[in-house]
């Protein structure tokens, strides 16, 4: 993914990081491929600590680092149901698979082994 990204912006990397998953790889890939003076806003939470080279990654990148703060709950999720029921914003690639809730066992095993996007369990 590093490698594609690099070639997309021709090596020059991105200005922004919107990190969600929380996952050690896709933060360690996100810093690596932000420009110096970028801004990163962090929304997973990775679980556990987690090994970070802040002097290459953070600092001698001068980045700006975000963290969940601030967030208009009630705002957001009101803006976010506006867009969907225009259909100006399109999740339906997001989500990998669906699952009858009586499967929630299998639904799980899939989402505990990382292959998926968003999984819906319906009743």
């Amino acid at each position: 993914m590093v490698q594609a990204i690099r070639e997309a912006t021709e090596g020059e990397g991105v200005d922004v990081l919107l990190e969600m998953s929380g996952a050690p790889s896709a933060l360690h890939e996100g810093f690596q491929l932000l420009k110096p003076g970028g801004e990163a806003a962090l929304l997973g939470l990775p679980g556990r600590p987690l090994e970070f080279d802040f002097d290459n990654l953070l600092i001698f990148k001068g980045l700006t680092v975000y963290g969940v703060i601030g967030r208009r709950l009630w705002e957001t999720w009101y803006q976010a149901r506006g867009l969907l029921r225009a259909k100006a914003v399109d999740l339906s690639p997001v989500v990998t698979h669906r699952f009858s809730l009586e499967d929630f066992e299998r639904a799980f095993e899939l989402m505990a082994s990382g292959q998926c996007g968003k999984v819906i369990l319906s009743p």
